[in-house]
């Protein structure tokens, strides 16, 4: 029988910029921890034909706990139980997405001018119209 050794391949990250991502909740400073390809292929599984359904609700809420400590899981898990929109659950993973994915937040370099020619212009003149 062929086995396979789990704890091997646990916690490899997913993300090109595998940090810990602080972010203020309320008063409190909570910590995301960088996904593994497992966490991130869940979500992104009950994601992926654009549709919402029930499970992807399920899914948001597994990645949220499998990414934070369960003291800072346990914060927003109150809050959603007393009334908290679910929209801010979702733009919360999205802005760790794309801080993990280390998409850039200011926008690229304005290329600098080209040089000055050095030659002389053209003094070639036009044909004369008819």
């Amino acid at each position: 029988m062929r086995q396979f050794k789990t704890a091997a391949h646990r916690g490899t990250p997913a993300v090109p910029n595998p940090v810990d991502i602080p972010f203020q909740w309320d008063e409190e400073v909570l910590t995301a921890h960088a996904p593994s390809s497992g966490q991130l292929a869940l979500l992104l599984s009950h994601m992926a034909d654009g549709t919402f359904r029930l499970d992807s609700i399920g899914a948001l809420f597994d990645f949220l706990k499998g990414v934070l400590d369960d003291g800072d899981y346990d914060i927003i898990h109150t809050d959603l139980q007393q009334g908290l929109d679910v929209q801010l659950i979702v733009e919360l993973i999205e802005a760790l997405i794309e801080e993990w994915s280390a998409r850039p937040t200011t926008p690229a370099v304005v290329s600098s001018r080209s040089r000055q020619s050095t030659g002389r212009r053209s003094t070639a003149k036009r044909a004369a119209t008819a």
